[in-house]
């Protein structure tokens, strides 16, 4: 059984891609400076750390409305985070 997570704005309209977005994790490193005792450089203090959000977006195709004007969504559901970290291994590119 499926379920319509996006509402009933979302039946009959063309989705043209569907990304994973992650608002990435934030610190705070204001402060005093921090010397590590063994190296003796200075450094900051992380603070105030919040974890990264993930949301599933989509653009939501456009429909005609009166005098030609056209009314597009966007679709922004908030995810679970992953139980997992995610690990990339390397990065390519690909030409055609």
């Amino acid at each position: 059984m499926s379920q319509d997570v996006a509402g009933n704005g979302t039946r009959g309209r063309v989705i043209p891609g569907v990304s994973i977005n992650v608002t990435p994790t934030c610190a705070d490193t204001t402060g005093v400076p921090v010397t590590d005792p063994v190296t003796g450089v200075a450094g900051y203090r992380a603070t105030n750390i919040q974890e990264g959000k993930y949301s599933l977006y989509a653009q939501i195709g456009a429909r005609q409305l009166a005098g030609g004007v056209t009314s597009a969504a966007v679709l922004d559901l908030a995810l679970p985070t992953p139980r997992t970290a995610t690990l990339v291994d390397s990065w390519a590119a690909v030409v055609e």
